[in-house]
């Protein structure tokens, strides 16, 4: 690793995280840049590996167990974290959502530098990047880090699980090539429309040690299921007019599949209020339900309202329109979408004043579903969901890698 002079990477450090910030708040300008684990590794005095040791939820504290040198000879036996200034723009509970993917006994990987007085970090841990800033002084125990954000962007950087970072992480420092991870992914689509597998396609990587490789399929009895971890379910493919396509061997199939760790994502499937599209492939209560406005609603482009859409993001969904692309509220076009989920169900975006899905969650087993009520039925519908499309594609990635590495 070449030699850099210790007050350069203070600054050095500091540049990165003065621009994860920027990236944080509001400037998009920054979102390309890309980091390199070498740069962090360069940028910083000490890694050091660790594990969860406690969580305080009313305190709003966690302390971190050091129990591995990897970069440079650690001060602190312990790291102590405080969230209560964790900041997170349009979301009030911020530090209750670091302090909740905090659990004892989760390892973590900690990066830091401690040339100057002040302490700047960044953590990895359950699949999730964040941010905290201390102030050095002699008596170590007594330092208490502050946590300021999730950061959403340095998935570019690395995603996947933190067993898979820290060899990742002993690789580089010895000079090794750390090969990329594949993630296959299927879709469903050419049936009853074609519009999205093109786009998604174009979406082959992400960050430095993750491809993803894809495979079309037009039969519904999905017979390549078993070698992908994420499942595309296009544009009424599961039902279109009066017609349902699939059987209980297709349902029970892809609910198999969640249970066993994989991720499907559903496109709008075709709805009525006489004829709700079925959802036996999904093992929780969910309506199928026909969209405002003669089956397209069209939500905060510029020839409609914000106010009229009724469009709203939920806290949970948050991350989810911001990376890789910031979508802003509404920019989505929707069809056939759902209502009257089950309460297992965690929404991160509905419309018609909260009655309707637009995205929600449901985990199953070792898997999880995205529910969506996106219209991709012309090429003007994809341009428009494009990019919530590779939000979709990342969210599920990054979520398949945090569990499955």
């Amino acid at each position: 690793m070449r030699y850099i002079e210790p007050r350069f990477k203070t600054i050095l450090f500091l540049c990165i995280l003065a621009t994860f910030l920027l990236m944080h708040l509001k400037t998009q300008a920054f979102i390309r840049r890309e980091y390199t684990l070498q740069e962090i590794l360069d940028a910083c005095t000490n890694v050091v590996f660790g594990t969860v040791k406690s969580v305080d939820e009313e305190k709003l504290q966690v302390v971190i167990q050091v129990e591995q040198n990897v970069k440079g000879v650690s001060e602190y036996k312990q790291i102590k974290i405080d969230a209560t200034l964790g900041m997170e723009p349009g979301i009030q509970n911020a530090p209750y959502s670091f302090i909740q993917m905090m659990k004892p006994g989760l390892p973590v990987v900690f990066f830091y530098n401690n040339t100057g007085k002040r302490l700047v970090s960044l953590g990895y841990v359950a699949g999730r990047w964040f941010q905290a800033f201390a102030i050095d002084e002699p008596n170590k125990e007594n330092i208490l880090w502050r946590y300021t954000h999730i950061q959403i962007y340095m998935y570019r950087t690395f995603c996947g699980s933190v067993k898979f970072l820290q060899n990742a992480i002993v690789d580089v420092l010895a000079g090794k090539t750390v090969p990329p991870v594949e993630v296959k992914i299927l879709v469903l689509t050419g049936n009853s429309f074609d519009t999205e597998f093109p786009i998604l396609s174009k979406l082959n990587r992400m960050g430095n040690y993750v491809t993803l490789k894809y495979e079309r399929a037009k039969d519904r009895n999905l017979p390549n299921l078993g070698k992908a971890q994420i499942l595309w379910i296009g544009q009424s493919e599961i039902k279109k007019g009066n017609q349902y396509f699939f059987n209980p061997i297709i349902e029970d199939k892809i609910k198999n599949f969640v249970q066993n760790g994989g991720v499907v994502i559903v496109s709008g499937q075709d709805s009525d209020s006489e004829n709700p599209c079925p959802t036996g492939w999904i093992p929780e209560p969910l309506i199928g339900v026909e969209s405002k406005r003669n089956s397209e609603l069209l939500c905060g482009l510029p020839e409609r309202s914000e106010q009229d859409s009724n469009f709203q993001i939920a806290s949970a969904g948050f991350n989810l329109f911001k990376a890789p692309n910031l979508v802003k509220k509404g920019r989505i076009r929707l069809g056939g979408t759902w209502t009257k989920w089950g309460e297992k169900y965690e929404i991160l975006a509905t419309t018609d004043n909260g009655r309707d899905i637009v995205i929600a969650k449901l985990e199953y087993g070792k898997g999880m579903y995205l529910v969506t009520g996106l219209q991709n039925k012309t090429e003007e519908d994809v341009k428009i969901n494009a990019a919530i499309m590779e939000n979709l594609i990342h969210y599920a990635v990054r979520w398949t890698l945090s569990k499955a590495l």
